[in-house]
């Protein structure tokens, strides 16, 4: 019996590290054809507001509508064009996610001197946040699973479908979207709540709720 445990807590610490390898080197495909075949405009939005943080300000985010920027778009021959796109959304984030996208955009600013949007290099950085709001959700699954009295094999198991469901890598690669930064500070709310640490549940929650204003789904 004990060769048996000790054998599936090894498996479950491969099959947890497996599979947020797969999941991490999934996204980097994904990110390399994301300027060509991923959603431009949300892309557009955030790198625009990042600009805007880095350059301006956090607060001038609930100011002003963003500047416009040279956004790199594939044209069906194959032409790789600057263009600047005339729509200016102001932001409409809660705080905190205003300090991770300026954070997000001075980043990009020491590593890019021109800054254009839709390269790699820019839906990687734009991306990052949320490809480890996925990892943070993934192990926050297998926390869950395993305070409910499922073994370290099952909630392995349940951060692997997490990390590698491609929904969520897609959100986070092409489709430049934010919802596992509310998902993982859910999934953590919840592992508290189960552990009855209450407190720290309620601050997770506000987490949540500075994140994105869908974390309000939370409070049922």
């Amino acid at each position: 019996a004990w060769r048996r445990q000790a054998g599936h807590a090894r498996w479950a610490w491969w099959i947890l590290l497996g599979s947020i390898t797969a999941g991490l080197m999934i996204r980097g495909a994904l990110l390399t054809a994301a300027p060509a075949h991923g959603y431009k405009w949300d892309h557009d939005d955030f790198g625009r507001w990042g600009v805007q943080a880095a350059d301006r300000g956090v607060t001038d985010l609930y100011k002003a509508p963003p500047p416009s920027w040279p956004l790199r778009t594939v044209e069906p021959d194959g032409r790789m064009v600057d263009r600047r796109r005339a729509m200016a959304r102001p932001f409409n984030y809660p705080p905190i996610a205003a300090y991770v996208l300026w954070a997000t955009g001075e980043v990009h600013k020491a590593i890019s001197a021109d800054r254009v949007l839709n390269t790699v290099q820019a839906r990687t950085v734009y991306a990052l946040a949320s490809i480890v709001a996925s990892v943070i959700a993934a192990l926050g699954c297998r926390a869950v699973v395993m305070a409910a009295g499922g073994t370290a094999l099952a909630g392995s198991a349940a951060a692997a479908v997490v990390m590698l469901f491609p929904g969520l890598m897609i959100d986070d690669t092409l489709w430049s979207q934010t919802d596992s930064w509310v998902i993982a500070a859910g999934v953590w709310m919840v592992w508290a709540m189960m552990r009855g640490r209450w407190l720290t549940a309620g601050a997770l929650w506000g987490v949540a709720l500075g994140l994105k204003t869908q974390g309000v789904l939370l409070g049922p």
